[in-house]
């Protein structure tokens, strides 16, 4: 019943034309989202984002992305000015293992 009337007045037309092309778009960036929130969920991920931080260069980093990696992945890093600029630098077995000893999932020995 409408296509008639769709077919007779350009601007209903361009209307519908419009409006379908918007849904495409957003049933397209739908089925990414979807694509994305099943690859978050898969294993594998930490990996995948680790091999593209090493392909990345820092210096493309933003200031935040640069601390929260550096808070994440660094228990601490020591320089002696006085030794030559020597520096020590010590890695956390994982960004969550001060949560893993306070909620006593690692027992000692593993301290």
């Amino acid at each position: 019943m409408m296509s008639t009337d769709i077919e007779n007045n350009s601007l209903l037309a361009e209307v519908f034309h419009t409006t379908q092309q918007h849904l495409k778009n957003e049933l397209i960036y739908t089925n990414e989202t979807l694509d994305e929130m099943d690859s978050l969920l898969k294993d594998d991920y930490l990996d995948k984002i680790l091999k593209e931080m090493i392909q990345q260069s820092f210096f493309n980093f933003t200031d935040t992305e640069l601390r929260v990696f550096f808070l994440m992945y660094f228990e601490e890093v020591a320089i002696n000015f006085e030794n030559n600029n020597e520096i020590h630098i010590s890695y956390r077995l994982s960004p969550f293992v001060s949560l893993d000893i306070s909620t006593g999932y690692i027992t000692e020995q593993f301290k």
